[in-house]
């Protein structure tokens, strides 16, 4: 089996006759402008024509790209299978049809796939829309956990027993999303220590002989991110990581550089070129976002809401969300009263309104699934969370996109928690991005057992 590095979490591999590539995205930003990639790519044009496969771990735009996708040149796409995870919607699947790939195989779990005489893929969905892939071949065992979010090594060997024994392991290895505002530096460095702390879990409980630290080669490319990529692993630290906490060999691979499975590799080259691109980031332009006027974001809002009700019982939603409050302030409380009024806001199906400041329009706006974004008089410093009128904009335009703010980080905290009570909205959009939708019996489990979606 070899292995060519396309670029952050994308890479070719050939075993036999199949040439699989894995979550090709090739140029342009994702995540509304917060990510760009760490280094230059080299693949694209006529490489595909040598693809027999593309698989996408899941739907997060740095990983299934629809502009690389489209760039593909028709006559390659006729001979190329895409390969996806098994969805209750099919949307990705409907998508590459669309595009007139030769085929697209959408993958159930619990059993291998043959690709090709001696080679054969297994994909398991993971929690929120990712997914795992294992391919073997006559002389290696991939397994890609790309940023499948498994911490526990039980976990881990749950899946390395039903791949068997592991070659190579792909894994993660930096931040991926916000965890703090740039003043919390603790919990920022705990973040990215928990980042490496996971990977050492994947090499350890899979027993992996190599393993390639990946899907991480991007940087925070807005100025209201830019702070995050002070806190981003770089590569050189993954590979100690593996060398001293593991007994793996890391493989550290450039866009555009090969490797053998099983071969001897040296990482201190490749180390040294994404060095330099890690140093050249303070240089690079960093995105501005304009101005949204207000009418186009209360419009925006009330389109929002009126999607996530569509099909929706007000009854569900609302103790839905009283249920969220409810958590929130059993949490917060110390006091009987203040507990007492918690259990209040269940009882009524309170609904939480989100106290939003924008910063580039100074102006404080509230927030619920049935009013809509309301303009409001408070201050900044009583609101729950700050951002970009931009930001809050696209939150609304696309049912990911409050997935795509959480992980671009393109806001602040201005209380403890305080991004909760607006995010619990895009974690309902992005469930129903995901085609989910939760039933009676499973929302009165939930609010009598305490689990959260």
């Amino acid at each position: 089996m070899n292995i060519e590095f396309v670029n952050h979490s994308s890479f070719v591999a050939e075993t036999a006759a199949v040439r699989l590539l894995c979550d090709p995205w090739l140029s342009g930003r994702a995540f509304n402008d917060g990510w760009a990639l760490l280094s230059p790519p080299v693949f694209g044009g006529e490489r595909f024509a040598d693809v027999t496969h593309i698989w996408f771990s899941h739907e997060h735009p740095d990983h299934f790209s629809p502009a690389t996708l489209r760039s593909i040149a028709p006559e390659h796409r006729a001979k190329i299978t895409i390969l996806y995870q098994a969805t209750s919607d099919g949307k990705v699947a409907k998508f590459c049809r669309g595009l007139g790939f030769q085929d697209v195989l959408e993958l159930a779990a619990d059993r291998w796939y043959e690709l090709a005489q001696d080679v054969s893929v297994r994909c398991e969905p993971w929690t929120a829309g990712d997914s795992w892939l294992a391919l073997r071949g006559p002389d290696a065992t991939l397994l890609n956990l790309n940023d499948c979010a498994i911490y526990l090594p039980e976990e881990v060997a749950g899946i390395r027993e039903k791949v068997g024994p592991i070659d190579l392991l792909a894994t993660q290895f930096s931040i991926s999303a916000w965890d703090g505002n740039p003043e919390a530096r603790e919990r920022l460095e705990a973040g990215a220590r928990a980042m490496l702390d996971r990977m050492v879990v994947h090499a350890n409980a899979t027993s992996a002989r190599f393993v390639l630290p990946f899907a991480s080669f991007v940087w925070f490319c807005h100025e209201e991110n830019f702070y995050l990529n002070a806190f981003h692993n770089r590569v050189d630290k993954a590979a100690e990581h593996l060398r001293t906490r593991t007994s793996s060999a890391p493989i550290v691979l450039y866009p555009g550089e090969r490797w053998e499975v099983g071969a001897a590799h040296d990482p201190a080259p490749a180390m040294a070129r994404y060095a330099i691109d890690y140093d050249s980031l303070a240089t690079r332009e960093r995105i501005h976002s304009p101005p949204v006027p207000v009418d186009a974001l209360v419009a925006a809002g009330s389109e929002y809401c009126a999607r996530l009700r569509k099909d929706s019982d007000s009854l569900r939603l609302r103790l839905r969300f009283a249920r969220q409050e409810l958590r929130r302030r059993m949490a917060t409380s110390t006091s009987i009263v203040g507990r007492a009024q918690a259990l209040a806001t269940l009882l009524v199906l309170g609904v939480p309104e989100a106290a939003v400041y924008l910063d580039d329009l100074q102006q404080a706006f509230r927030f619920t699934i049935f009013h809509g974004l309301r303009p409001s008089l408070q201050r900044r410093e009583d609101c729950d969370v700050a951002m970009g009128s931009d930001s809050l904009r696209y939150a609304f335009q696309q049912l990911f996109g409050g997935e795509s703010l959480q992980v671009n980080g393109r806001f602040r905290e201005l209380r403890p928690d305080g991004r909760l009570a607006l995010f619990e909205y895009f974690w309902l959009a992005a469930g129903r991005n995901r085609g989910e939708r939760m039933s009676w019996s499973e929302l009165f489990r939930r609010v009598l057992g305490g689990r959260r979606e």
